[in-house]
């Protein structure tokens, strides 16, 4: 391990979120949580902000839950205002089998191009009564 590799500092950060929606359109997800930060500032609707340019690795592990169920919902992960990121699960409706909960998660790399890059998402559902809840990381790793 070369000498520059032991003295980096980490940074990274992580948020919790339990947010009810009321509409089924494109909804900012602005009551995140932090639950540990260390370089990285994290916040209500900006989750993250990034200290410095560089690869960040960004994790989430995420779920809608609807009363009366739906047939699709998005994730949309934003770097800067634009969408970077958007996942889709949809249900075809199959012998009228509606999901009532959806989880949706994984890992993505990001280049952050920019000190003072901001991570936002939004979330979108073809009901329009939900909650969404989950945790989301940022980790740097170059």
């Amino acid at each position: 391990m070369s000498e520059a590799t032991k003295d980096a500092t980490p940074v990274y950060a992580s948020a919790s979120i339990s947010q009810n929606i009321t509409s089924s359109t494109e909804t900012i997800l602005n009551n995140f949580t932090s639950q540990v930060a260390k370089g990285i500032t994290v916040g209500g609707v900006n989750v993250f902000t990034t200290p410095t340019p560089g690869w960040y690795s960004l994790g989430f592990s995420t779920e809608f839950e609807a009363g009366s169920g739906f047939k699709d919902c998005i994730l949309r992960i934003k770097r800067n205002g634009s969408t970077f990121h958007e996942l889709l699960h949809r249900d075809s409706g199959a012998s009228g089998h509606i999901d009532l909960t959806r989880p949706i998660g994984g890992s993505i790399l990001i280049n952050m191009t920019d000190s003072d890059d901001i991570i936002t998402f939004t979330a979108q559902s073809s009901s329009s009564s939900y909650s969404f809840t989950g945790t989301v990381s940022l980790v740097k790793v170059d």
